[in-house]
């Protein structure tokens, strides 16, 4: 019960609900909705202010000396945040190759079952 009493559960919440409400939109826009229709803007700005609230509040719970969800120090070294960031982008510019590669994979394997 003492493990359940230290999880951050504000800053999981608001991390969680940020994330899916970021990610949501960003997989509408230019399939569902336009980039500039408000069902994608909406949710990609409160979400975006959400995660940045999220961030605040990590930096908070750190100074109080309570247990955060993720330790924000680990950013503030050089080396893991270029790591982190370099691993963010190749992963979000590899990304969009390989949706098209398994979708090229899935179309033929489709049109083979005919």
């Amino acid at each position: 019960m003492e493990k359940l009493r230290r999880v951050d559960w504000i800053g999981t919440i608001l991390f969680v609900a940020s994330s899916v409400g970021f990610l949501i939109p960003i997989t509408w826009g230019g399939v569902m909705y336009p980039w500039d229709h408000w069902r994608t803007l909406v949710p990609l700005i409160l979400c975006g202010a959400g995660l940045i609230v999220f961030i605040i509040y990590e930096e908070w719970i750190t100074r109080r000396g309570l247990e955060p969800m993720i330790r924000l120090s680990v950013f503030k070294n050089r080396t893991a945040a270029v790591t982190y960031l370099a691993t963010f982008i190749r992963k979000f510019l590899l990304f969009p190759t390989v949706m098209l590669a398994l979708r090229s994979i899935l179309v033929s394997n489709l049109a083979s079952m005919r």
